[in-house]
């Protein structure tokens, strides 16, 4: 009886293998797939309790699972779990060759299984990321080299202790100073811009410059410049760190906006109190300050932009969510007059898009009826665009009525 048992056992164990998981030693397989026993517990626990979607923690869904022995990324974990998990579900299936497949219990000679890594170069949610990020990359290093003098602290536009790069968003009243820029940048941002390149050379003068990717017409910035302002929404607590844009703060923008008159820069934060006592107004007129347009500024960054705010938590988007939709949000050309060719390259776009959108919402956030989440991110947009359209009435209106001058300058923040 003994001779028989040790037999048994024997047959039964082992050499060590590789956890295909977390790369450590095991000698026994779980879930039927070579994983340690610590993996196959967090892969039941969280199947068991799990109930909000994970988040990478680089954005990137493609962490390194182990680092000095702890796991870094749970979801990047998991989702390698699943890939291996369902790989040796599917081989099973179809190697008939082998009859006693691997147990809870033991590990049999059976080959690993090959794990199918994803492909982001087929995605378009990740050629959109590609693009954001190499087009805020050059766009940095265009503004950059434009400067050719330091500029002194008093004079610069500060948070957080670090210099906030003004954008290329924003309008040029001469053509020649931001034309040859914008088109530079636009050239190296989507592959259907070449198509547009055509149509742009026609163009003697763009109205409005404030989005280096719209070369036909103005409606198009209504879509791509709220989209640009989107992290600007946020709270402090809740950054949305996207990845797309080197060396961006995830704070900033949203606690302040600047403006400029002649060399002087103006900081106005929402939590700043305005006075309306005449002392506090001669104070402001003295020093160059127009307390109309402080008063102005206040009211909207207490009014749309916490609304704005609002919004946006409520919606809460995952990174490729986000990502998405301002591919999404890029390729509406309903209201641009362009060739029926770059109409038919959008609606691709878009229809690929809304494809990846169904497989995000299914398989990685685990929402099977996301109908109700996708139109509430959609009547986000539109609140955004509406905001904006709204902003730029009223400063026109304050123009008019000369409570702002010419020489006054919005400075979009670069995040």
């Amino acid at each position: 009886m003994i001779t028989s048992s040790t037999s048994t056992t024997s047959a039964k164990e082992k050499a060590p293998r590789e956890c295909l998981i977390c790369g450590g030693s095991t000698r026994f397989a779980h879930m039927e797939i070579d994983a340690c026993r610590a993996c196959s517990v967090f892969y039941r626990r969280l199947c068991e309790k799990q109930k909000k979607p994970l988040t990478c923690r680089t954005g990137k869904f493609d962490c390194d699972t182990t680092k000095n022995g702890n796991f870094c990324c749970k979801r990047c974990r998991y989702d390698r779990f699943s890939a291996d998990l369902n790989e040796s579900r599917k081989r099973s299936d179809d190697e008939s060759s082998v009859e006693e497949p691997s147990t809870s219990s033991s590990i049999q000679n059976v080959s690993a299984p090959i794990r199918s890594k994803p492909q982001p170069e087929n995605s378009v949610i990740e050629g959109v990321r590609r693009g954001h990020s190499l087009m805020n990359a050059i766009r940095r290093t265009s503004e950059l080299s434009t400067r050719t003098n330091n500029i002194p602290d008093d004079q610069g536009i500060f948070a957080d202790g670090m210099m906030m790069i003004p954008t290329t968003y924003s309008p040029g009243d001469s053509p020649s100073e931001n034309g040859a820029l914008q088109h530079l940048l636009a050239r190296n941002f989507f592959p259907f811009i070449c198509v547009l390149d055509a149509e742009y050379r026609k163009m003697k003068h763009l109205p409005d410059q404030k989005s280096l990717f719209v070369l036909i017409s103005q409606n198009q910035n209504n879509n791509i410049v709220a989209f640009k302002s989107l992290l600007q929404l946020l709270d402090l607590h809740r950054s949305l760190h996207c990845g797309t844009a080197p060396h961006r703060l995830s704070r900033g923008f949203e606690k302040s906006r600047r403006c400029a008159k002649a060399r002087k820069i103006i900081h106005i934060a929402p939590s700043r109190s305005i006075s309306e006592t005449s002392a506090y107004q001669e104070n402001h007129e003295r020093r160059g300050i127009n307390f109309e347009w402080l008063r102005f500024v206040s009211a909207f960054l207490d009014g749309d932009v916490q609304q704005n705010r609002t919004r946006m938590r409520r919606w809460n988007p995952a990174e490729e969510e986000y990502i998405a939709l301002l591919g999404i949000c890029f390729w509406s050309l309903d209201k641009i007059n362009v060739s029926e060719q770059v109409h038919q390259i959008a609606d691709n776009y878009r229809r690929k898009l809304f494809l990846e959108l169904d497989e995000l919402y299914r398989h990685k956030m685990g929402i099977g009826e996301f109908a109700s989440r996708l139109g509430e991110a959609m009547l986000f947009v539109e609140a955004i665009q509406a905001s904006f359209i709204e902003m730029r009435s009223t400063l026109s209106m304050l123009k008019l009525m000369d409570i702002i001058g010419e020489e006054y300058l919005l400075a979009e923040l670069h995040l």
